[in-house]
């Protein structure tokens, strides 16, 4: 994910909800990634609430997915400590 000023709003709106931060931790955690029903049920998210959050957080570049049979599999998009590196360096340059 590169970082750029315009995505500077996307990404902060992405993080500013409890449960999106929720499920990033959990996805953070997950190496290979988990279908939105388990993540769901695991979470105790309603699906519906949670397919919107991942919307966001696919929207910022948090997240990526994959169909791997008929299942989607969402997982993130780059290595945590790679991201926070880059958002911090972004900020104290930028703002």
């Amino acid at each position: 994910m590169k970082i750029q000023k315009e995505n500077i709003p996307k990404i902060f709106k992405a993080l500013s909800s409890e449960k999106r931060i929720r499920i990033f931790k959990y996805l953070i955690r997950s190496k290979e990634g988990i279908t939105p029903s388990l993540l769901s049920e695991r979470l105790k998210i309603p699906l519906s609430t949670l397919e919107k959050h991942i919307l966001k957080l696919r929207g910022a570049g948090f997240l990526v997915s994959k169909r791997f049979k008929n299942k989607m599999v969402y997982r993130v998009a780059f290595p945590k400590e790679k991201f926070v590196k880059k958002l911090s360096e972004f900020l104290i340059k930028n703002l």
